[in-house]
């Protein structure tokens, strides 16, 4: 695998994993084509999420898929995820003071 990119070994391992584990999925925020997951979104069509752009929702989504039995698998680009999720951590302050 030295010769791969890391989307591609990511990608390979998951489908890896996917052939012997009906748990596994892959749930993305509309970035299928940065983290190169499309070969699982057509094999395995039915365990694939795709929140939009909404990195804190996917964040949420996996927990609820972790909670109810599945293995969830979430990428995203780096600076993404903190900053999705800081704006969730936000509204939810904002919320919370309003009532």
């Amino acid at each position: 695998m030295a010769d791969k990119e890391m989307r591609a070994v990511y990608t390979d391992t998951l489908l890896e994993l996917a052939a012997s584990d009906d748990r596994i999925m892959v749930v993305e925020a509309d970035l299928m084509r940065a983290t190169g997951t499309g070969p699982f979104k057509e094999k395995y069509p039915e365990r694939f999420v795709d929140v939009g752009v909404a990195e804190a929702n996917m964040v949420g989504v996996s927990a609820g898929l972790s909670a109810a039995g599945k293995i969830p698998f979430a990428a995203t680009l780096a600076v993404s995820l903190p900053a999705g999720c800081s704006t969730s951590f936000s509204f939810r302050a904002h919320t919370r003071g309003s009532t």
